[in-house]
């Protein structure tokens, strides 16, 4: 991946990104345990004292040090530094995470499978669309020997798909599928 590096997150902004200041403090302020009437205000206050001490030598101790710069940060964390990612993106990145669909998955051994048993008769619904003849013409050209029922089913994709060529490179058919599958 590769990026324009822009100038580095300062120690106080980063620190900040995860723990923002509380309300009513500013830069360089340093929260001193003021007396109150609630005790219980009292004892946030002391809580978030502490914790802003703590954050304050955080970041004195990460000043000297030059951090990751925010282009850095936006492409590996976008939606918390500010930089979206364009619409077709994040599109293609929700496609290629998605899970594949039962019926792709098992779609090859089906046939497989009827192919063996000859029942491809159960499975012409399925190989009619476009994408499925594709698939199902791959398969067919890895049968070994090419059985009655792969050369019907063959036959059926080319005339439902209305087909006009045919590549058989690589279909191991017999001269006399080859003379029925184009003589009508």
């Amino acid at each position: 991946m590769s990026h324009v590096p822009s100038e580095p997150v300062s120690a106080e902004k980063y620190v900040r990104k995860y723990y923002p200041k509380p309300k009513g403090l500013s830069a360089g302020d340093h929260i001193e345990n003021e007396k109150e009437e609630d005790q219980e205000e009292e004892e946030e206050d002391k809580d978030m004292g502490s914790q802003e001490e703590q954050l304050q030598a955080v970041i004195q101790a990460l000043t000297p040090f030059p951090l990751v710069p925010k282009s850095s940060l936006q492409e590996a964390w976008p939606r918390e530094y500010g930089a979206p990612k364009p619409k077709e993106q994040e599109s293609q990145e929700v496609h290629s995470h998605r899970v594949p669909l039962l019926a792709n998955l098992t779609f090859a051994p089906a046939l497989e499978h009827a192919l063996s048993n000859n029942e491809v008769d159960k499975l012409e619904v399925l190989i009619s669309t476009p994408d499925r003849a594709t698939e199902t013409i791959k398969i067919l050209r890895a049968q070994v020997p090419f059985h009655d029922a792969a050369f019907h089913l063959l036959k059926g994709i080319i005339q439902d798909q209305k087909m006009t060529s045919v590549d058989l490179s690589g279909f191991h058919i017999s001269e006399d599928q080859i003379i029925t599958l184009f003589s009508g």
